[in-house]
């Protein structure tokens, strides 16, 4: 007896509009068990998952502080400030191109380098660096569970990036006063990878290599080529956090319903 599945349809025009390469069954079928509870992971293109986001309205919400409505950009690296100034915080983010890896470990080291005069392992102007340490990666897969680590481990050293020109950094938690100066002040920003997550943000990942100092193992440098990378906007380059205007927003909205 073949699984139950909840349909949903994709509308027409989108669907020819996306690559031939990328078009599957005009819905998406997401298997259920007995209990009516997913039954597997969803195996579904990032055009078919902006679709079910954009046909829910009860995940549409203005940005906090402004009014306006939430929005999603595409970006690809290398970034620069002209093309992090629109982000707001809450806005999301749909990241292509190389992205390198470096918990605190690898921060520290890169303090060494730059102590005494050396370069760092990868361009550091226009990057962006994600806060992860992968698990093996399995066959066939170019990386591991690939969920962020919590990001306030890098804060001390994070200014002294962004003052070279360090342009995205992506995490999860709160950041430090004197990181979020620092963010503005060079128009940066931070984003949230999902926490908890690490196989869903490892789906994003095409390529991985080691480029440095590969005898910290998990934390060792790496170079990803990632697409479509699905982020959230924490720190903007003009001073918003979502952290603090998010549950503003919340709080706001549950005493305009009652």
């Amino acid at each position: 007896m073949p699984k139950p599945t909840i349909d949903i349809p994709l509308d027409e025009a989108e669907e020819k509009a996306r690559p031939a390469q990328e078009q599957k069954a005009s819905r998406i079928d997401i298997p259920l068990d007995e209990d009516g509870k997913r039954a597997e992971p969803l195996d579904i293109t990032m055009a078919e998952l902006e679709f079910v986001n954009r046909h829910h309205e009860e995940y549409k919400a203005p940005r906090a502080g402004t009014g306006g409505p939430l929005m999603q950009y595409i970006l690809q690296t290398p970034l620069s400030k002209a093309d992090l100034a629109p982000l707001q915080a809450g806005d999301t983010v749909l990241l292509s191109g190389v992205v390198y890896t470096a918990r605190d470990a690898a921060h520290a080291r890169m303090m060494e380098l730059l102590d005494q005069g050396k370069p760092l392992p990868f361009p550091i102007e226009g990057a962006a660096i994600y806060y992860v340490g992968p698990t093996p990666e399995r066959p066939g897969c170019a990386i591991g569970a690939a969920g962020p680590t919590t990001s306030g481990r890098m804060d001390a050293y994070t200014p002294r990036l962004l003052d070279l020109g360090l342009a995205c950094m992506i995490g999860k938690g709160k950041r430090s006063e004197a990181v979020k100066q620092s963010v503005v002040q060079n128009g940066a920003v931070y984003l949230a990878a999902i926490g908890g997550a690490g196989a869903l943000m490892a789906n994003s990942v095409q390529s991985c290599e080691v480029i440095a100092w590969p005898d910290l193992g998990c934390e060792a440098v790496r170079r990803l080529v990632v697409r479509d990378f699905p982020l959230t906007v924490l720190l903007d380059a003009h001073g918003g956090d979502l952290y603090q205007s998010g549950p503003a927003a919340y709080l706001a909205a549950r005493e305009n319903r009652t």
